[in-house]
């Protein structure tokens, strides 16, 4: 769920209440202060090093600002004024204002590379992904050199599902810049997408070598170790994720998830609750963590009732109340699944209450209907 940054996290999550893997998703990278735009690092007018940067424009000079010379050539700092305002709405957030001054800086000098890699990154943001490519692609056939542009071209493809051709724009900027950890990351991520878990594995940990302190490739690496069974590792390094991100960063409500489905997967079902609390709390909107905290609920009291503990089953219950809320029609499958595991313990009446409050919320399902006529039947009326 998330400031952009040109160096994109890739997290692949698994759901394991339908006990399937998922394609991963493409989320932003781990707090990082590095600008988003500026990819030419030789540009004078870099935000990574703008000391030899001209004063930005005045009010006066901006309300100039689009009275375009007849000749460009007589006002040769024209297309970087317009530049630079387009830079400032793009950190404003103001997207499609930046892009339409990145388009008339272009007009104006057309091989600055610089121009045409922060407007693929703004078409990016909006979504635009045809026009962001043709964008990063032609910054890089300007400037070859450009690694942070050829990684996010890179990224690009993998979301496209072209792993192939991401791999080969990592492979570029890792050629330029081998220590670059993100590239690495991403690079890991196209090949675990191949089923080249190894390679990706070797890439992951490259990464966390090279900078201790990037979350998003602890992640990743917990998330292959998961689905190749490493379930004890999966774990350490998602604990040590959250330790790096801060418990309460937004950006741990995903890797709660991630912990508390590798608890499930060891039928760890009371710490995979407990954990799934936490994530949403951090993240309430987080529908796969909503989904599995329903999968761990419903082990949960099963597994209470088994061992005879129907006050355990209830005191669940009463949580899950809280963090979905009664009144919520998610509730009902969770009174229609403990429901069903006092049925399964001859808890008739128990299993009645249960079945009518799940038919309240939903009375159209037919389910909870005949589930709550059994349940009377049982407890003969």
């Amino acid at each position: 769920m998330k400031s952009r940054f040109w160096s994109v996290m890739l997290a692949a999550t698994i759901s394991f209440a339908a006990a399937s893997t998922v394609l991963a998703d493409i989320a932003d990278p781990s707090q990082d202060d590095t600008p988003p735009f500026m990819y030419d690092e030789t540009d004078p007018f870099s935000l990574d090093d703008d000391r030899n940067a001209p004063a930005r424009a005045t009010e006066q000079q901006r309300s100039r600002l689009f009275d375009t010379p007849s000749d460009p050539a007589e006002h040769p700092g024209f297309a970087k004024d317009i530049y630079l305002r387009a830079v400032d709405l793009h950190l404003a957030g103001s997207i499609q204002e930046s892009i339409e001054h990145y388009k008339r800086a272009i007009m104006l000098d057309p091989d600055a590379a610089a121009y045409h890699a922060d407007l693929g990154e703004a078409y990016r943001e909006m979504g635009m992904t045809r026009e962001a490519i043709i964008e990063f692609e032609t910054a890089v056939e300007l400037n070859p050199n450009l690694a942070n542009a050829l990684t996010t071209l890179g990224v690009i493809y993998d979301r496209e599902n072209l792993p192939h051709k991401a791999i080969d724009y990592h492979r570029k900027a890792l050629r330029l810049e081998p220590d670059n950890y993100v590239a690495l990351n991403n690079i890991g991520h196209a090949y675990d997408s191949l089923g080249l878990v190894r390679a990706a594995i070797i890439n992951y940990r490259k990464a966390i070598e090279i900078n201790a302190e990037f979350t998003a490739a602890y992640v990743n690496l917990a998330d292959t170790y998961l689905r190749v069974g490493q379930v004890a590792d999966s774990i350490e390094i998602l604990k040590k994720a959250i330790s790096i991100a801060g418990s309460e960063n937004i950006t741990t409500g995903m890797y709660h998830n991630l912990l508390a489905e590798a608890y499930a997967l060891q039928a760890r079902y009371a710490e995979s609750f407990e954990t799934l609390k936490i994530a949403i709390s951090i993240e309430p909107s987080n529908q796969d963590a909503q989904r599995n905290f329903f999968y761990v609920f419903d082990n949960l009291a099963k597994e209470s009732l088994r061992a005879g503990k129907a006050e355990s089953a209830a005191a669940y219950l009463s949580q899950a109340k809280r963090i979905v809320g009664s009144g919520n029609p998610r509730m009902a499958l969770f009174y229609n699944s403990i429901g069903t595991a006092y049925m399964q313990n001859k808890m008739c009446q128990e299993a009645s209450e249960a079945f009518k409050n799940a038919a309240a919320l939903i009375p159209t399902e037919q389910e909870f209907i005949k589930n709550l006529e059994d349940a009377r039947g049982c407890s003969g009326g």
